[in-house]
């Protein structure tokens, strides 16, 4: 959440934070969202007012910026989710602000606040629920015809411009197959994460019982063999991977080669012209963002003061004297305090479910 979806400013040099009241079925909520972190809403939720200022500080009136619009325009299937910083207007510049939402949620209104800087995510948990994949998908062929690439078997009906309809059928060979674990998962040296772990089940790092796990922060590599049937790999064939919910971003290699970076959803491959009958190596390439290390840091007390706007209020001795950190078991090391030890950690890492999926390619006569 920041100013760049506002024309001005509201409060240059100051640090703000967004205020959301929205309703999901009747209930009204105002969720609150410092600057430059990411506000989600709930589905279904109905933005009632967004404003983005000052809610606390040596001004005689709190100064806002009304993102009602802004943020109701901003909702897709029924899910929204922004970072609270000044890019949607800055009311009060250099000074520490919050993002508040009201928002109702199965008729229930409730009201969330969100500290600047930090992401309203609404519903709370969509931020782990991948969009599902279409049913089948439409191409006009080279010969003018309706191309139809089923995933899944049934009876389709295809109307065309002119009014005349083809009926298609889409057999058993439009199957879905589960990508299971156990899944072996490496991380880079020198990150505060153990060099590799087997996880039987896909997770979000920060459920993960070793804390080198739940805060890392950076690339770690999902590997796993997946095995193709030679009749998939027919001419009237599809292959895809759906790696599912991915937090935040993924690159998947077959045989180590790149298939491209992924950064929103769908986190959807096409592997037809990738992968062979039999084994194949794959692996998945994740990047998070850096809010779980930072929070992981905050565990350990390095003696920093910290002003209540976040920003520090003395140099380390090492600094001033030109000398290395001392290893006090910190990864990161920043000037301003974004987070606390008991902020919420984010979803981390490839939460799925992964799916390998062959479709059907059938023209509609």
């Amino acid at each position: 959440m920041n100013n760049g979806l506002a024309d001005s400013d509201p409060a240059p040099n100051v640090v703000k934070a967004l205020e959301v009241v929205y309703s999901v079925d009747g209930v009204v909520t105002t969720a609150l969202a410092p600057e430059y972190a990411t506000l989600t809403l709930p589905a279904g939720a109905q933005v009632q007012r967004a404003t983005f200022g000052l809610v606390d500080g040596p001004e005689p009136q709190p100064v806002f910026v009304d993102w009602t619009e802004l943020l109701a325009g901003m909702v897709q299937d029924g899910r929204v989710q922004v970072v609270a910083d000044n890019r949607l207007g800055d009311p009060l510049p250099l000074t520490p602000k919050e993002m508040v939402v009201d928002y109702r949620l199965n008729g229930v209104d409730q009201t969330v606040t969100v500290p600047e800087n930090q992401a309203l995510v609404l519903p709370p948990s969509s931020a782990d629920i991948a969009p599902l994949p279409p049913p089948y998908e439409l191409a006009v062929a080279a010969d003018g015809r309706v191309a139809v690439t089923a995933w899944v078997p049934g009876d389709l009906t295809v109307t065309r411009a002119d009014g005349t309809t083809a009926n298609v059928t889409v057999g058993a060979g439009a199957v879905a197959q589960a990508v299971d674990g156990p899944w072996r998962l490496t991380f880079p040296p020198n990150l505060g994460a153990p060099a590799e772990v087997t996880l039987p089940r896909l997770m979000s790092w920060p459920e993960h019982d070793d804390p080198g796990v739940r805060y890392f922060s950076g690339t770690a590599e999902y590997h796993r063999q997946l095995d193709i049937p030679a009749a998939w790999l027919a001419a009237d064939r599809r292959v895809s991977l759906d790696l599912g919910a991915v937090a935040n971003f993924a690159e998947a290699l077959i045989g180590g080669q790149s298939l491209g970076v992924l950064w929103k959803p769908p986190f959807r491959y096409d592997l037809t012209d990738h992968v062979q009958a039999g084994a194949n190596e794959l692996t998945i390439r994740v990047t998070n963002l850096w809010p779980n290390r930072l929070i992981g840091d905050e565990q350990i007390d390095d003696g920093r003061q910290w002003g209540s706007d976040g920003r520090l209020l003395a140099w380390p001795q090492w600094l001033l004297d030109g000398q290395p950190k001392p290893d006090d078991g910190r990864i990161a090391w920043t000037t301003w305090r974004h987070y606390t030890k008991d902020s919420p950690l984010q979803p981390a890492g490839m939460v799925g479910p992964v799916v390998l999926r062959s479709g059907v390619v059938t023209t509609a006569d």
